[in-house]
């Protein structure tokens, strides 16, 4: 009975181990750039994204990161000056107006003061493998894939798991270890 204790003591600090060092190895993938440009709500797409499978397109070259806002989003939350590759994909960023301009959209961000609301964005892309993240406070409940706030420095994310599966999109899952429900009080859902 000792041996098969410390055997199971051993296992389970072993998958302390490694769910620690999946948490400082999404954390460090979060923060990477972040030092340089203050929490920039694009590291967070950027890093989201990197955990995300889409299904196999063989003419695809690039991944286009569309976002929508209303104005109340700064200028410096999102810095498309970045020449990022994920996959061996340049990724483009483009700022769409209306839900017509969607069309080779692979993430779609809506700021929480876009018009029309971020729900009837949702609506446009939900069977296509989009995926869909915004600062919106019921952006999951209302169909969204990643609901992600403020709290502090650090941002927080949920994930609609079932949004995930109707847009056929996998993400890893030290992605889904690490979403959480939001608190109702101290974290904030503007970037």
């Amino acid at each position: 009975m000792g041996a098969r204790t410390r055997t199971e003591r051993c296992r389970q600090r072993c998958a302390r181990a490694l769910l620690l060092s999946a948490v400082v190895a999404f954390s460090n993938g979060l923060g990477a750039q972040a030092s340089a440009r203050s929490g920039a709500l694009s590291d967070l797409i950027i890093n989201l994204a990197r955990y995300t499978n889409w299904p196999t397109t063989a003419n695809r070259t690039h991944l286009t990161v569309c976002y929508a806002q209303g104005g109340d989003l700064a200028p410096a939350a999102i810095d498309t000056s970045d020449t990022t590759t994920l996959r061996g994909m340049t990724v483009q960023w483009r700022q769409v107006q209306d839900r017509s301009q969607l069309g080779d959209c692979a993430v779609l961000f809506l700021n929480a003061d876009v018009w029309p609301a971020p729900r009837d964005w949702v609506v446009a892309v939900a069977t296509k493998p989009v995926l869909t993240i915004s600062n919106y406070a019921d952006f999951t409940a209302d169909g969204g894939i990643i609901g992600a706030w403020r709290n502090g420095e650090d941002w927080r994310f949920e994930i609609n798991l079932e949004a995930l599966q109707r847009a056929r999109l996998n993400i890893a899952a030290v992605a889904l270890r690490l979403s959480q429900k939001p608190k109702s009080h101290g974290a904030e859902r503007v970037p």
